[in-house]
């Protein structure tokens, strides 16, 4: 099985061009299979290579044991480590994100930190087929069109995964058959992560209806790669009419568009990028058709449908705009890019997703308003007995200025009860008295 592997690393390699033999090669090792298994391929064929280690300090003393392990066992051999840690935890906080997409974004800006320091050609990374799966899983719950299902790729800038090829099980037998020590990551099973989610709940039960199901997902993946190939090369046509201005605004002028055989595609393409995506598209183009003037907003950006334009720039730059959600009225959820839910009935646990917010609906006067947030508004921060400005909140956070320029509010009777990705009121939380919730989801 260790030559079946090594045999196939060197043919995906070189199908691919992830790297030549005399490249130097910055490896990602976690102590994890994975990056273990791939970081012995690469010693086995003799690729020049230097180890990135990351501790993310989530798991207390099984972090710094991982760190250990890694050093120690690359020192052994003569391969220099470079490590970091980072304070993970605060950095999410700070950024209104997820656990999993700080480590991320943490990771892969420092691995590119030190990619240039030590003029490394690539940066590879142990990615495999079963990884692939679970992302295209997840991009189809999260609704990501066809570039999502396409699975992961073999080369994402100078990010290479040479055992894209491979399975888990592949991988494991190789690391047991080569006695190639490894550190578990306690986190894999909690189920509460998206991604274990899928990997030990929704996958066996597919399985269960199709035993080949792996094989499938990855055939299909094959073609939406292919499908998405021929969309770039359609939208590219489009793409280049568009202006882009020095303050940042993009003028993307619509009457082609409309005209074409596939409207809401080449919009999907072309609005992705700024954050508006899945069901706001539709509702884009109806009103690309009607009067001028309709504003949008995702996450990030705001868009404004100006004669025969369309304009996204970043919101609060260009107006201070003011959108009235009812949860009653789905369209003007969808222009400010929020979708609501109603609950009635318990148990009400709220969801970690900063861009997810679980409010006391009784608590609420509608409509409730979504504006720029303005110096000298203040709120209760969750958890807080008291009165705190956003600015302060903002600086105690570290919120950068470009995340602080894109960021909303919504009130509810002149009230701020959410801040969008950050925190919601104290005042507009759930209790053990709340008998209705609100949930509340940024697109």
């Amino acid at each position: 099985m260790g030559t079946d592997l090594i045999q196939g690393f060197l043919e995906f390699s070189r199908l691919q061009e992830l790297f030549d033999p005399s490249d130097l090669i910055l490896v990602a090792v976690s102590g994890g299979k994975d990056s273990m298994a791939l970081a012995d391929c690469l010693i086995r064929i003799g690729q020049p290579m230097v180890v990135a280690h990351c501790n993310f300090g989530l798991r207390a003393g099984e972090s710094d044991e991982e760190e250990r392990f890694v050093n120690d066992y690359f020192a052994n051999r003569s391969i220099p480590v470079r490590t970091r840690t980072f304070p993970t935890r605060e950095y999410a906080e700070s950024q209104g994100i997820s656990i999993e997409m700080a480590a991320r974004d943490l990771r892969y800006e420092w691995f590119e930190e030190v990619r240039r320091d030590l003029s490394c050609s690539v940066i590879a990374v142990g990615h495999h087929a079963d990884d692939s799966i679970e992302t295209s899983l997840i991009n189809l719950i999260r609704g990501t069109g066809l570039r999502g299902l396409s699975g992961i790729r073999p080369r994402a800038g100078y990010v290479v995964r040479p055992l894209l090829f491979a399975s888990r099980e592949q991988i494991r037998t190789y690391i047991n058959s080569r006695n190639i020590p490894f550190r578990e990551d306690s986190s894999n099973r909690d189920v509460s992560i998206i991604r274990n989610r899928i990997r030990h709940v929704v996958i066996p039960i597919l399985e269960s209806m199709n035993p080949g199901i792996r094989s499938v997902i990855t055939e299909e993946q094959a073609c939406f790669a292919k499908a998405q190939h021929l969309i770039d090369n359609y939208v590219k046509v489009y793409d280049q009419k568009v202006i882009r201005a020095d303050d940042g605004t993009i003028n993307i002028p619509f009457t082609g568009i409309l005209n074409s055989e596939f409207p809401e595609i080449i919009l999907f393409e072309m609005l992705r990028p700024y954050g508006f995506h899945g069901k706001i598209i539709p509702v884009i183009l109806r009103s690309l058709q009607g009067s001028s003037g309709k504003t949008f907003l995702s996450r990030t950006h705001q868009l404004l449908i100006d004669r025969d334009s369309i304009l996204v720039y970043f919101p609060g730059a260009k107006s201070d705009y003011r959108y009235y959600l009812d949860p009653a009225d789905p369209g003007s959820m969808e222009e400010a890019g929020f979708e609501a839910e109603l609950h009635t009935a318990g148990p009400f646990v709220p969801s970690a997703d900063p861009w997810c917010a679980w409010l006391d609906f009784d608590a609420l006067e509608f409509p409730l308003v979504v504006r720029p947030w303005q110096a000298g508004d203040y709120f209760v921060p969750l958890g807080m007995n008291h009165k705190k400005k956003v600015s302060d909140f903002f600086i105690d956070s570290k919120i950068s200025r470009l995340t602080k320029s894109q960021t909303p509010v919504v009130l509810s009777g002149g009230q701020i009860a959410w801040i969008p990705g950050h925190r919601i009121d104290h005042r507009s939380r759930i209790t053990d008295a709340t008998t209705n919730v609100l949930i509340l989801r940024k697109l």
